[in-house]
C-alpha cells in the first residue's frame, strides 16, 4: 500500500468533482440571473428561482469539497501504527482514508471510501490498530495494513 500514491489518486478525484461542480454551478448561476428589464412571466421567474435554489446548494457541495482538497493537500505522509485523522486503513476488500469524507474511488482494485472526522465512523475507527475489526455500517472488517 503506497499512501503518497492514494493520496495522490483522492487529490485528483477531487479536483475533477470541483471542476464539475465548478461547471454546473456557472451554468445555474447563469440560468438564475435575471435581466431586471426584460418582462418575466410566472414561469420564468419560477425557473430562476429555482435555478438560484440550486445554485445555492451547488455552492455548498463546491465550498465543501474545495475545503475537502485543502485538507487532502495538507495531509501528512507518516505512517501511523493506530488510526488518526490522516490514516489510510486497508482492509480485506477496501481502503479507507481517515479524516475527510470524500468520493470512493477505485485504487489497486480496492474501493477507497473517505470517513470524515465528524462521522460516527470516525469514532468505530479511531485508535485501532492492524490486526483489529471494524463495524462500518452493517459490515465486519479487519484491519490488514495501516498506514
Amino acid at each position: 500500500m503506497n499512501k503518497k500514491e492514494i493520496i495522490e489518486t483522492l487529490i485528483a478525484s477531487e479536483e475533477n468533482f470541483i471542476e464539475k461542480l465548478s461547471t454546473t454551478l456557472q451554468e445555474y448561476k447563469k440560468a438564475s440571473d435575471l435581466d431586471e428589464d426584460a418582462t418575466m412571466d410566472r414561469q420564468e421567474m419560477s425557473q430562476a428561482n429555482e435555478a438560484k435554489d440550486m445554485q445555492l446548494r451547488m455552492q455548498v457541495q463546491y465550498d465543501k469539497a474545495t475545503t475537502d482538497l485543502e485538507v487532502l493537500k495538507s495531509i501528512s505522509q507518516d505512517i501511523y501504527d493506530t488510526v488518526v485523522a490522516g490514516s489510510l486503513i486497508e482492509t480485506e476488500n477496501s481502503f479507507y482514508f481517515v479524516g475527510v469524507s470524500v468520493h470512493s474511488v477505485e485504487v489497486n482494485g480496492k474501493t477507497l471510501y473517505g470517513i470524515s472526522s465528524d462521522s460516527p465512523a470516525f469514532t468505530e475507527v479511531f485508535g485501532k490498530t492492524k490486526g483489529d475489526s471494524i463495524t462500518l455500517g452493517e459490515n465486519k472488517h479487519k484491519i490488514i495494513e495501516l498506514a
